[in-house]
């Protein structure tokens, strides 16, 4: 049944309708959906069009040891669950959102620098961004 009612969306959406669909499934969303709003707590905290996610890039990366004196813009790509950048990826690993584009090109030549022990790259994915908004710390 599940597989009808998304095969109903997406012939609607094909006939220029809007639809309003809300799912918990977020892969269903990425699916379907040309734009996602996240709510929490009955406000909107967060919109974005899939086009845009989808030029999106997730990198976690563990050095093992102090990182390269980090460029600002380098800086304003981080998480914001790193903490203090001072002296990044000593205690915790690096994690940056960053756009497909000059702003990974430049995230990934500052990391050349660094000690990498280890690193992940991912399309960033609508999970990642739910649990932006949805941490339970």
């Amino acid at each position: 049944v599940r597989h009808e009612v998304l095969a109903l969306i997406k012939e609607a959406k094909a006939a220029g309708r809007t639809i309003i669909f809300c799912s918990h499934v977020l892969s269903e969303i990425e699916d379907v959906c040309d734009r996602v709003l996240i709510l929490r707590g009955g406000r909107l905290v967060h919109q974005q069009a899939m086009r845009d996610l989808n030029q999106m890039h997730y990198i976690r990366a563990t050095l093992h040891g102090p990182a390269t004196t980090m460029p600002a813009n380098v800086g304003a790509m981080l998480d914001a669950t790193n903490g203090d950048t001072a002296f990044p990826g000593i205690n915790e690993p690096l994690v940056f959102q960053v756009d497909s584009g000059e702003k990974l090109s430049i995230a990934l030549q500052w990391l050349s620098q660094c000690p990498l022990e280890s690193m992940e790259i991912q399309r960033l994915d609508l999970r990642r961004v739910y649990e932006q908004f949805h941490r339970t710390t």
